[in-house]
């Protein structure tokens, strides 16, 4: 864990201009149960890939898996505008079709 903290941090350098290294990024921060962390990688996805739809979705499945469902219907919308055939995007509103459909709303 170590070793990919400091791989985090290396890649996480202010010039990197790249979208999908953030990505990236928030994904291994998930993977490791750091969503504040997450949070701010997918932002600074969204911020530079603002034709890419992926960051969108990104969030919106980071805003469900914290069990705020309007927060991740609201980053569904806006990434369906870009991209409805995106991968993370068809997972998002799969997640969120599945709540609506589940009598328990059990979102994990």
């Amino acid at each position: 864990k170590d070793a990919a903290g400091k791989l985090l941090k290396l890649l996480d350098r202010r010039d990197n201009r790249n979208p999908f290294v953030y990505l990236d990024l928030g994904d291994a921060a998930i993977e490791e149960g750091r969503l504040d962390e997450a949070g701010r990688f997918y932002r600074r996805a969204v911020r530079l890939g603002d034709e890419l739809a992926e960051p969108r979705a990104a969030l919106g499945l980071l805003a469900f898996r914290r069990g705020d469902v309007d927060k991740a219907r609201r980053w569904l919308r806006r990434a369906q505008k870009l991209d409805p055939e995106e991968p993370r995007t068809q997972r998002l509103e799969g997640h969120l079709r599945q709540s609506q459909e589940s009598p328990s709303g059990d979102t994990g």
